[in-house]
């Protein structure tokens, strides 16, 4: 068994390291600790908020290709996947805000899954958005109680959206 593992999203070389150091045919003396990029960021118990964030920065391409380890393509694609799911999350936001009986859960697991995605195509209001989203709702938050929050997400995601284009048809 292992007590090791990558936290997401998963590194490269961090990676590398957790299956160079419990491969049994590697010497010990090799092995370096990589630290994730994120490290150096202060810990949270609560997620960044929106207007903490670079307000003008809708999408920063660097962080996208330092996600994707500088292949445009790979970066491309994951931006392209998704703006693909935007319309998906699009309908289930405005159900839950429509719907008095909406399912949380059904809510958070979007939310959650948007989160992911927005982590890898360096989206940083998007990400931070949906980070505040799912605290809030995973702390028994109402959908009511995050309706100002759900407004912001829907603009952020038209803008992403928007955005997106400048850089996929390049």
């Amino acid at each position: 068994g292992t007590d090791d593992y990558p936290t997401k999203p998963i590194e490269e070389p961090v990676l590398k390291q957790v299956l160079v150091h419990w491969n049994p045919n590697t010497c010990t003396e090799s092995i370096g600790k990589v630290a994730p990029s994120y490290v150096d960021e202060p810990a949270s118990e609560v997620p960044a908020t929106a207007e903490n964030t670079q307000p003008d920065v809708i999408i920063d391409w660097q962080a996208a290709l330092k996600q994707s380890a500088n292949k445009e393509d790979l970066a491309k694609d994951m931006l392209r996947m998704l703006i693909d799911f935007i319309p998906e999350v699009e309908e289930v936001v405005d159900h839950a805000l429509e719907q008095d009986d909406y399912s949380r859960e059904e809510l958070i697991h979007v939310i959650h899954k948007l989160h992911g995605s927005s982590s890898y195509c360096g989206v940083p209001r998007l990400k931070s958005l949906c980070a505040t989203l799912e605290h809030a709702l995973r702390s028994g938050a109402s959908i009511e109680e995050i309706e100002p929050e759900m407004f912001e997400l829907q603009d952020e995601m038209i803008k992403v959206t928007t955005t997106a284009k400048l850089y996929l048809e390049q």
